[in-house]
């Protein structure tokens, strides 16, 4: 791939991050890039080697995302992508344990017979138990029928959240930020950040 000289420094900085991610323990992504395995191929250390490398296809903004999210990063396993786009990659080759089973979420999508966008939002919704037991078609609130209560209208199961005057689910706000549903919930309701915060507060590159 060619690049303009004056790019040149952006597209180094991305280079030393990717190798720095996969090699470096002391680096805050390790655990999601070297500590899972992940590998730079030994040509890549060579940056003019990496260059020449790299996609064709380059447009403003674009991410330098692996296809397979649990491979290495090498010729083969590359594309650009948005950051939506590699973020959505992420979360559906995260690896899930249960029941001593572990495979990515499109695996145990596959399993259930469900989409995977319904898999991740019933993760974001629901028990992880019930997430990858429940049969397709099965809605929550169907857990409340025969309740001995069941005049009452089951409590509301989804929160919203108020951001630029409107209300959102926290699925909805993911998709209009690209920022992982996990990720937002652990900045709101753990970190207790602000619901503008944890939305404009992009994910490192």
């Amino acid at each position: 791939m060619e690049i303009k000289i004056g790019e040149q420094r952006k597209f180094m900085m991305r280079w030393v991050n990717m190798i720095d991610r996969c090699d470096n323990p002391d680096n805050s992504m390790y655990h999601r890039y070297g500590g899972r395995g992940i590998t730079v191929c030994s040509d890549w250390y060579d940056f003019f080697k990496y260059l020449k490398d790299l996609p064709s296809g380059y447009f403003h903004k674009a991410e330098l995302d692996r296809t397979d999210n649990n491979g290495n990063y090498d010729p083969s396993n590359v594309r650009w992508a948005t950051k939506q786009q590699n973020c959505a990659n992420r979360e559906v080759s995260r690896i899930i344990e249960f029941n001593g089973v572990s495979q990515c979420a499109s695996g145990w999508a596959r399993h259930i017979g469900i989409n995977i966008s319904s898999l991740i939002e019933r993760m974001d919704n629901w028990s992880l138990e019930d997430a990858l037991t429940m049969p397709k078609g099965t809605r929550l609130h169907n857990r409340w029928d025969g309740h001995i209560k069941a005049e009452k209208k089951p409590k509301k199961l989804l929160n919203l959240y108020e951001y630029n005057d409107k209300k959102y689910t926290m699925i909805e706000l993911s998709r209009l930020c690209g920022i992982p549903a996990r990720l937002l919930r652990k900045r709101i309701n753990e970190r207790k950040w602000l619901v503008k915060r944890a939305v404009e507060t992009k994910l490192p590159s």
